[in-house]
């Protein structure tokens, strides 16, 4: 390795490659969050590119969590070869066959022409809020405060209440997924978006924080999860003692 280039060179190398394109990865919170926290503690700045995760594109579509090695053999029909997995080379050759696939079901499920990004979040977005047996664990779903800024925000404010308790009544709580709050955020000018003193994911999120608060990756993840949300709730200390 006497010959290769330095981390920050590599991390330089990726930036620009990453830059102005859409990034397409499977799994995003395992691959991205590695080269943000390299960012992070090398000084540098990773380019705010938009992400598509064929993981959990493929949760949605073929309704079922699902991995890389069995999105491979159900979409591609082909033998996986284990000895090459998590290879660069390898993943990077699989991912632009996967998303063909995905874009040509989605396609079909919708029955609309896709021809950017934003459509492929928005008919996904359908397809989620349609499908009660969607996996929701814990490490994805939000509880959520919304608040209406006009009359508008409250009717879709209660066809967002509809949509969760109806679709996620087997879960017994009225919950979102990252996507699907993310949608939300991008495409609702008349509600805010708060996050829930009481929310499972924030309170993990946080409890990491507080016991390791040096921890920059802990840090970071914190920070990304927050800029999901207008405002943040604050308990009172007596309700998480």
């Amino acid at each position: 390795m006497s010959k290769g280039i330095t981390h920050q060179e590599a991390l330089q190398k990726i930036n620009e490659l990453l830059k102005d394109r859409v990034v397409v990865v499977f799994n995003q919170n395992f691959d991205l969050t590695f080269l943000q926290r390299d960012n992070l503690i090398l000084g540098s700045k990773f380019p705010s590119s938009p992400v598509i995760d064929l993981m959990v594109l493929a949760n949605i579509i073929l309704k079922r969590r699902i991995s890389l090695k069995s999105v491979s053999k159900t979409l591609l029909k082909k033998v996986f070869e284990e000895e090459k997995h998590h290879r660069a080379q390898y993943d990077a050759e699989l991912l632009p066959k996967i998303f063909e696939k995905l874009l040509q079901r989605l396609i079909l499920i919708s029955k609309k022409e896709i021809r950017n990004l934003e459509q492929i979040k928005k008919e996904s977005h359908k397809i989620s809020a349609s499908n009660p047996n969607l996996k929701l664990p814990r490490d994805q779903k939000y509880q959520v405060i919304l608040l209406s800024k006009n009359k508008k925000g409250i009717s879709e404010i209660n066809k967002v209440l509809s949509q969760c308790n109806f679709n996620r009544i087997k879960y017994k709580i009225a919950a979102l997924t990252e996507e699907e709050l993310q949608v939300i955020f991008e495409t609702n000018p008349n509600f805010l978006i708060g996050s829930s003193a009481c929310s499972e994911k924030m309170l993990d999120l946080v409890e990491a924080f507080k016991n390791n608060p040096n921890n920059k990756q802990n840090r970071f993840i914190l920070k990304q999860k927050i800029a999901l949300f207008d405002f943040l709730e604050v308990a009172p200390p007596s309700n998480t003692r």
